[in-house]
């Protein structure tokens, strides 16, 4: 495995740029145009070749922010760093400088023989445990930023007075109760198991740690169904420890059928403090409050976009929250939630959660070969719900920060691509199968509709265009298969910005007609207004480039080509599709206030 250190120093010897004060920092922009964040970790990709030398250091010098440098892929380098009390509508300018952990600092991997020490400004804060679970890898202890454990002790020690029920509840773990028939969930002789099957990263850094492991499902008759692979990062923050979890379940063998039980999926069995039932009708003195508004035992069973556990630990009050991405499998996810003690999503129990739906109503199949991903966040805490700011730490979470490289060149003037009155500057391409569609003005508007026979094409610029920015405003009547075409060539291929206003379609995700969607925004409906006018903006630097999308001034993707798909420079083009399915008998797109400038 490759070390943060060999990597900056590989770095070091492919950095090549600038000045020496140039050399020492990397200029970037962070904008909040929806939400106020308190504490939120943010990336910027970049080419390695555009990554500034700095000798790995800390504390960085004046003026800068330590950042930590990690691989994204051939060639690339993602930067990573906290932005703190950005309020919404403002912009803050950056200067970064990757650097190294220093001791006692950060977040730091501690191999433990088989195990893994996740230590937080040098103080213990989760051990990922392969060893001493009956059928599975688990975290404990998990001590919150207070230091003391928020997960019950029982049964990995012996905790007077503390609860003994469902001993399978250990620390923080990942299993389902029902795969192919199988139960990972419970523990015994009937159990299935989930056996750790090595690491593939442990990485230490002054930002976050990060272990990737690998784990294998194996039935109670020792069949193998599926493999994972789990990446788990580590924040340090101040006011607290955030964890993400990310985890891509593999059918292995054969289909895998995930079961709609309540038992399971991803939990956290909390310290009995937390509780909001002491059972016997006795009160606790915590309380589970859920986005959806639900509390306590009401909390079952309901669909939430997140979740929160807290209460007294050691006379102050710590809790854990957990946020379920928007991209995860039904989202918002349903909670097996239960108010003495046991804090689990599970996105496949609806019929144990609602009656009202079918037996199997929850299950979920992964085919052979595929697989299935699910991402979360946590947040370990001080205080209540309201106190640690937990719908702003979601909205960090859902919507993080806009993150653009600062332009070390002046940009171009805006110019506008469209007069308001007459189509000068613009062609009919006869690409798709179609002569271009029918294009008019009205009223200022650029006007798209079919041909009589279906057909559609493109209306393109006489102009080619390279690194740009181009902002335009835009109507699509219901149904109506549109986009913005970037560095178009003669056949029609280009990046394509799509809007496509269908049942089944997308706004702002990117499209290559000659490779099928490369980027896309599953939450594209809670951005667009429907019957309204609408604005897209898009920026594409670099080659292979870099393309990012917003939709009124919501970032839908923000994609880097792993490849040279097409020339640096092409012409703008705008879509009507062809086919009577894609679109209505009196649909039309509509465009306005089209402009360009150069990057």
């Amino acid at each position: 495995m490759t070390t943060l250190r060999q990597f900056l120093l590989l770095l070091a010897m492919v950095w090549s740029i600038g000045d020496a004060a140039s050399a020492q920092t990397i200029p970037v922009t962070v904008s909040a145009p929806n939400h106020d964040y308190h504490e939120v970790p943010v990336s910027v990709v970049l080419p390695a070749a555009k990554v500034p030398a700095a000798a790995p250091r800390v504390p960085p010098p004046p003026g800068a922010t330590l950042c930590q440098a990690e691989p994204a892929g051939p060639g690339l380098v993602r930067l990573t760093w906290i932005v703190r009390d950005l309020a919404r509508g403002q912009s803050r300018a950056y200067r970064l400088v990757p650097g190294e952990r220093t001791a006692g600092a950060g977040v730091e991997l501690k191999k433990l023989g088989p195990n893994v020490n996740f230590l937080v400004e040098g103080k213990l804060f989760t051990r990922y445990d392969t060893t001493t679970g009956p059928n599975k890898p688990y975290f404990y202890p998990v001590n919150g930023p207070t230091g003391k454990q928020i997960v019950r002790r029982w049964p990995l020690e012996d905790a007077p007075g503390e609860t003994r029920d469902h001993p399978h509840h250990r620390g923080m773990f990942f299993t389902h109760g029902q795969m192919n028939g199988a139960d990972f969930w419970l523990e015994g002789k009937d159990a299935s198991k989930t056996v750790h099957a090595g690491y593939e990263a442990l990485v230490s850094g002054p930002v976050f740690g990060q272990m990737r492991a690998r784990t294998d499902w194996i039935t109670r008759d020792n069949k193998k169904i599926a493999e994972d692979r789990r990446d788990v990062r580590v924040y340090t923050l101040r006011s607290g420890y955030l964890m993400d979890f990310e985890i891509a379940v593999k059918a292995v063998g054969g289909p895998l059928r995930w079961g709609d039980t309540k038992e399971g999926t991803f939990a956290v069995r909390v310290a009995d403090s937390l509780r909001p039932s002491l059972g016997k009708g006795k009160a606790g003195e915590g309380h589970i409050v859920n986005s959806a508004g639900n509390k306590d035992a009401d909390a079952w069973g309901k669909a939430a976009a997140w979740c929160d556990y807290y209460g007294p630990v050691d006379g102050e009050t710590v809790g854990v929250a957990i946020f379920d991405h928007p991209q995860n499998l039904r989202h918002p996810t349903t909670w097996h939630v239960r108010n003495y003690g046991l804090f689990a999503v599970n996105p496949f129990g609806l019929h144990d959660f609602d009656k009202s739906k079918g037996p199997g109503a929850g299950d979920h199949t992964t085919p052979e070969g595929e697989t299935t991903t699910f991402r979360y966040r946590l947040f370990f805490h001080r205080g209540t719900t309201d106190e640690a700011r937990i719908p702003a730490v979601w909205n960090a979470y859902a919507e993080p920060p806009v993150v653009e490289l600062t332009q070390t060149k002046p940009a171009g003037r805006w110019q506008s691509l469209f007069d308001g009155k007459s189509l000068a500057g613009w062609e009919r391409k006869a690409v798709h199968g179609g002569n271009g569609g029918l294009w008019e003005t009205q009223r200022g508007m650029l006007v798209g509709n079919q041909e009589p026979d279906n057909k559609g094409g493109l209306l393109g610029t006489l102009k080619n265009y390279g690194d740009c920015e181009i902002e335009l405003e835009f109507q699509a009547d219901f149904p109506a298969d549109s986009g913005l075409f970037l560095r178009t060539i003669g056949t029609g291929d280009a990046y394509q910005i799509t809007i496509d206003n269908k049942p089944d379609g997308s706004m702002g995700s990117i499209y290559v007609p000659s490779s099928g969607f490369v980027a896309r925004d599953t939450e594209w409906r809670k951005k667009y207004r429907a019957g309204k006018w609408n604005r897209l903006r898009a920026t594409i630097v670099g080659q292979p480039p870099r393309i990012r999308v917003w939709l009124n001034g919501q970032q839908t993707v923000d994609f880097t080509d792993s490849r040279e798909r097409l020339p640096r420079e092409g012409y703008i083009g705008l879509q009507v599709h062809g086919g009577a399915g894609s679109w209505g008998k009196n649909s039309r797109i509509r465009f306005r206030n089209i402009r360009i400038r150069s990057l």
